[in-house]
């Protein structure tokens, strides 16, 4: 099963964009703090939903899968979100 955690801090500013179905999509970069660097985290979010979190340096917790595209020599790795948790600091 490909599940994954991670918690981090928002590293630069939220992207929403549209699906051509309407459904709203967030696009943000998550500095992992005890980590590597940085993972892009992208969620379809429901209708109603809004994000008032979009300054860098939110902290937030995400769960979902990991997404690994393209070829050998020029991979990335996202996570598609299905659960974000906006931290208090």
């Amino acid at each position: 099963m490909n599940n994954a955690f991670l918690s981090g801090r928002v590293r630069g500013q939220m992207r929403v964009s549209y699906t051509a179905q309407g459904e709203k999509v967030i696009l943000f970069p998550l500095l992992i703090e005890e980590g590597p660097g940085t993972i892009d985290i992208i969620a379809k979010v429901p209708r109603g939903t809004v994000f008032d979190h979009r300054n860098a340096g939110t902290h937030v917790m995400v769960g979902g899968r990991i997404i690994v595209s393209g070829s050998e020599s020029g991979r990335s790795i996202r996570l598609e979100a299905t659960k974000i948790e906006w931290m208090e600091d």
